[in-house]
């Protein structure tokens, strides 16, 4: 999962099974996730990939 310093903060936050572990690509977990930091994204996108990033969605959460 790619989002942006904000959500993975919200995710840190409010999903208990999320988990700081900070490694060469990546700033945590959550389930079988890793957890990527980028600016690129805005407030409202996240990125979901599989390993390979064939298989990309980009999850707009606009709340309206």
């Amino acid at each position: 999962m790619v989002a942006n310093s904000q959500n993975i903060k919200k995710i840190f936050a409010e999903v208990a099974d999320s988990m700081v572990n900070p490694e060469a690509d990546s700033i945590g977990e959550l389930w079988t996730a890793k957890l990527l930091l980028s600016r690129k994204l805005s407030d409202k996108q996240i990125l979901f990939s599989n390993n390979s990033f064939s298989v990309v969605i980009n999850l707009n959460i606009n709340p309206i």
